[in-house]
């Protein structure tokens, strides 16, 4: 599990990663405008709305800044479509209203 979130000042980012084995703090630098990717987890990354830039997460829970070459796609922000929507692979879409 993880819990990760910005610090009050905005400069910073941390939480803890829990494991069977026990807990590990994590911290690293956070920005205006910086996201969290979580690496296989599209759907994650969609609601932590990356783009492009920030934190990743490896599917083990290592916790890095973008750029530190832990993620196979850097850099790559999310697809968006035409209403700002992050488009998933093998989504289905329905509408709400009637």
């Amino acid at each position: 599990m993880l819990t990760f979130h910005p610090d009050p000042d905005g400069a910073a980012a941390h939480g803890t990663v829990v494991r069977a084995d026990g807990v590990t703090p994590v911290a690293c630098g956070w920005t205006a405008g910086d996201a969290v990717r979580l690496i296989a987890d599209p759907f994650g990354t969609a609601v932590a709305a990356w783009r492009g830039r920030g934190v990743v997460v490896t599917p083990e829970l290592v916790v890095g800044r973008s750029g530190s070459g832990r993620d196979p796609d850097e850099g790559e922000a999310l697809a968006l479509d035409d209403r700002g929507v992050p488009v998933l692979d093998e989504a289905i879409d329905w509408a709400l209203e009637v």
